[in-house]
């Protein structure tokens, strides 16, 4: 902003030293704009003041309605005020009266702005403190007139006015304001695309904001055709649901001369008050993550019966994120491409990226506008940019007519690094980032370049696509009818309690008389259970019953079959999402069947838009594609830190150095020589030794989720431990707070904890992602929450497992799939089980763990003996083991020794 223009704002804010003692902080802007709004318009209608009140004495007995067109052409205006008064002709006895009456003058549309402002409240508050003469004098004074100060300059005045309103109330701004830095790179972002067709002569376009707030996108859109071209007109609209916000929007739009009649007031996704209107630009910063359940029949109602034809036929996003549905509506209010098509900016948080599963309403809605090739790019912004969160955002630009070179393309530009922003010298609320006009400059520079870099990935749009499929395994089942844990579940079961006495009396005495302890044919049980029932008929649903709580998978036993076909394993089910550039059957036959030679596709799960096999899905893993893996440093590196702490730890370093001639190849950068390696084909797993196999935590476990807290439980509920996200440490379990839950008693067998369980972390910061370590079943019976994923390994030891998620390899994966939001990630059961597993011969990992082991006890040892040493410790640990369970030591040959140290100091365990 010119400096003479900062300087009358400075001015117009210094009110604020009268009012300070009397009133808030916050209300200092209440005061202050709508005031300035009064002096401005009575500054521009003083030229024509006589004409309308001549015309008013001819018309006043007239409706206003007949009387408002007629006043309206005498004022020369947009708006007229009927008074004799002004702010000088006020006095001082009735002030108040007089200044009231001569507001609800103005004609309807200015009166209205007072009126949201709730002007009159504040009059009398600055009456009661024998402030209003002196403010009303002070405001009297400021030549505000179009002659001394045009609509653009005046424009500028009041949006200065409006950031100083923003900033002294920054705990409840955000809400309604979003920062100037954000709102100019968006805006740059959204017309950098028209510059040429901008620079034309008598151009005329328009703009919209669906969430207009005070109005801070429609006035830098002014502001940017202004530079562009002062000759060029842009026609501004929108609609905003809080009041006071929407009358400070519509006098900042009145100030400038715009149309004030196009910003309407309501709450857009319930109640469009500009249906058939379709706009050049559009430009929205909605609200983050707020739910949309109070309108949600409204827009059930417009998705069921409208469909395409409305605003949300591609899908609704959960009620929990109206964000979504917010992009859908600027969707709709584009114009054709023959009519030259529309831009769109639109700041959302990350969970738009990447919510929802194939299927789901946010993954039709991300499948509909890259189908429709509507994306032209996503700018990741830094944290801490907006005043009431610091949370992950990010700037979505789309366009419906896509230059030539964009077509079919997607650009994601990370705008997140220190060089983009700097810190503010105060923060303002949670605003703690600023970006310099270098940083947006250079943002729009790269978003125009359209180049691939170090801060710019350029993709196919169905590189962000994949088909779900349905994996199934056939039921294997081993009965057991005499195991007394079983039969407890089963009359435990509320199906059981549906027989009648007799019938539950046959049943188990039949299976008493079973001869054999363990069936691996459930035809063979089936028909030997029906000889000892004799009289009895076992019908289907109490022979389910029985399989459901007397059986459980067992690769020995015999396959169940329904009319000569496989039945599938519900449990074992899984899914794929095989990319949509992949065939599905050449993925199934490299990724699925070399781990489960059984398995097949479900081929009647089927797209329901295209009919193929698999659901189509879309999501766009912003980090994935820009997060830099950092390797572990070599242990011989960080032995030399240590080494330079203290002599003691150097001599207790030597000490292994010289037992285990196996460290000695462990500090050459972590690599054996004498290994042969092979490709891993995990890209950040590198070479690994090539006697080892490589496959996916899936296929050599089951995973299951835990129980949801917070539901209904029946007057029969049993009360159980439960352990939560707190109690999973990395490689062990803290028992000093587990909580309890109540659950019902069919439930605990299903979400019961066993010995052997890989616990591991669905989320939280990102150090727990994916923490785990083994249940030793200290507490039994043990529950877990849904935030705790129980993994069953059956296909190597689970401490095998653990050891690999507490590297830094498997933290990398899991950091890399997760999702980020609130500065805290979480990651989803399908992601965990993808995770890729390194599983060397059983001797070998036997020998790793024993080596782990080792070295594990001697290192925590030493972590006890000084706090300063801790960091550098931990980093040795994490190192070893990355290295071990990764191949990159080879143990093979070592064995573990026989005769135990004598130390000299009680932490001498190294």
């Amino acid at each position: 902003m010119d400096k003479s223009f900062s300087s009358m704002a400075a001015f117009l804010w210094s009110v604020a030293d009268l009012l300070r003692g009397d009133f808030k902080q916050s209300q200092y802007g209440r005061v202050i704009l709508p005031f300035t709004l009064l002096r401005r318009l009575e500054c521009v209608l003083a030229p024509t003041k006589g004409e309308v009140r001549a015309k008013y004495g001819e018309v006043k007995s007239l409706p206003e309605e007949a009387q408002e067109k007629l006043l309206l052409h005498a004022a020369k205006q947009p708006f007229y005020n009927t008074s004799e008064m002004d702010l000088r002709a006020l006095g001082t006895t009735q002030i108040l009266d007089n200044l009231e009456s001569y507001v609800q003058a103005f004609s309807p549309a200015a009166r209205e702005i007072f009126d949201y402002f709730s002007f009159s409240e504040f009059l009398e508050k600055l009456n009661d403190a024998n402030l209003l003469y002196l403010v009303a004098e002070k405001f009297a004074n400021i030549d505000l007139s179009p002659d001394a100060i045009g609509n653009h300059e005046m424009g500028l005045i009041f949006e200065d006015l409006i950031r100083r309103f923003a900033e002294s109330s920054n705990e409840t701004a955000g809400e309604h304001f979003t920062p100037r830095d954000i709102v100019r790179l968006t805006t740059s972002l959204v017309f950098a695309g028209d510059d040429d067709a901008l620079a034309r002569s008598g151009i005329v376009r328009s703009i919209y904001d669906p969430t207009a707030g005070t109005g801070g996108f429609l006035s830098s859109g002014m502001e940017y055709l202004h530079e562009v071209n002062q000759g060029a007109r842009l026609a501004t609209f929108g609609q905003e649901l809080n009041p006071e916000s929407y009358a400070i929007c519509k006098a900042d739009m009145l100030i400038k001369g715009q149309d004030v009649s196009n910003i309407k007031l309501g709450n857009t996704l319930s109640d469009d008050q500009l249906p058939l209107e379709r706009f050049d630009y559009m430009l929205s910063n909605p609200p983050f993550g707020v739910e949309w359940k109070k309108v949600q029949k409204v827009i059930n109602d417009e998705h069921k019966l409208k469909g395409y034809s409305g605003r949300f036929g591609p899908g609704l996003p959960r009620v929990s994120d109206g964000s979504l549905l917010f992009l859908l509506h600027l969707i709709s209010k584009m114009r054709p491409k023959d009519a030259g098509g529309s831009r769109i900016g639109i700041i959302l948080n990350g969970s738009p990226l990447f919510t929802g599963g194939a299927g789901s309403g946010e993954s039709e809605i991300r499948r509909y506008i890259l189908e429709q090739d509507l994306l032209e790019a996503i700018i990741a912004l830094p944290t801490d940019m907006f005043y009431n969160t610091g949370i992950a955002t990010y700037i979505w630009v789309l366009s419906n007519h896509k230059p030539a070179e964009r077509k079919g393309k997607v650009q994601l530009v990370n705008a997140t690094g220190s060089d983009y922003f700097a810190k503010m010298r105060k923060s303002l609320g949670s605003k703690r980032n600023t970006l310099t006009e270098e940083a947006i400059e250079a943002v729009v520079k790269s978003y125009g370049q359209f180049e691939t870099g170090e801060d710019s990935k350029i993709f196919d749009y169905r590189e962000f696509g994949y088909r779900r499929i349905t994996v199934e395994r056939p039921l294997k089942l081993a009965l057991y009818p005499h195991d007394t844990e079983k039969l407890a579940a089963l009359r435990a079961d509320k199906g059981w309690a549906k027989l009648s006495e007799g019938e539950q009396s046959a049943i188990l005495q039949a299976l008493a008389a079973m001869p054999e302890e363990k069936y691996l044919s459930r035809n063979t049980f089936k028909k030997q259970l029906s000889a000892k029932l004799a009289d009895t008929k076992l019908s289907a649903v109490q022979f389910k019953l029985l399989c459901k709580h007397l059986g459980e998978q067992d690769d020995d036993a015999e396959v169940c079959k329904t009319k000569g076909q496989p039945e599938p394993n519900p449990d074992l089910r899984d899914n794929e999402n095989v990319p949509l550039s992949e065939n599905i059957e050449d993925y199934f036959a490299r990724e699925v069947l070399p781990h489960v030679p059984d398995a097949w596709i479900d081929t009647g799960k089927t797209d329901p838009q295209d009919a193929q096999v698999g659901i189509v899905g879309y999501e766009i893993p912003f980090n994935r594609h820009f997060y830099q893996y950092v390797p572990p440093r070599s242990l011989e590196a960080i032995d030399a830190d240590l080494d330079k702490v203290t002599a003691d730890i150097l001599d207790l370093l030597q000490e292994v150095h010289s037992r285990q001639a196996v460290i000695s190849h462990a500090v050459t950068k972590g690599l054996n020589p004498h290994a042969k390696m092979k490709d891993s084909g995990v890209e950040w797993l590198d070479e690994v030794p090539e006697h080892w196999v490589v496959t996916r935590l899936k296929h050599i476990s089951r995973l299951q989720s835990g129980i949801a807290k917070g539901r209904t439980v029946s007057e029969n509920a049993i009360t159980v431990p439960m352990l939560r996200v707190a109690n999973v440490q990395d490689g062990y379990v803290k028992l000093d707070d587990v909580h309890t839950i109540q659950i019902e008693p069919e439930e605990l067998d299903r979400y019961s904890l066993k010995a052997g369980d890989l616990l591991m972390n669905e989320g939280g910061d990102n150090d727990k992602l994916g923490r785990g370590t083994v249940w030793q079943a200290k507490i039994n019976p043990c529950i877990h929450q849904n935030h705790v994923f129980a993994v069953r390994v059956f296909g190597c030891e689970p401490e095998w497992v653990a050891l690999f998620t507490q590297s830094s390899y498997a933290k990398f994966y899991f950091y890399s799939v997760s999702k980020q939001s609130t500065n805290l990630a979480s990651i989803a059961s399908s992601s965990i089980k993808e995770a890729p597993i390194l599983l060397p011969p059983k001797h070998e990992r036997a020998e790793i763990m024993a080596y782990l082991k080792q070295v594990q006890e001697r290192l925590d040892a030493l972590l006890e003996k000084s706090a300063s040493q801790i960091s550098l410790l931990q980093e040795r640990r994490s190192a070893l083991m990355s290295a071990a369970v990764t191949g990159k030591i080879d143990v093979r040959d070592w064995q573990p020794e026989q005769v135990e140290p004598e130390p000299k100091l009680a932490c001498e365990a190294v």
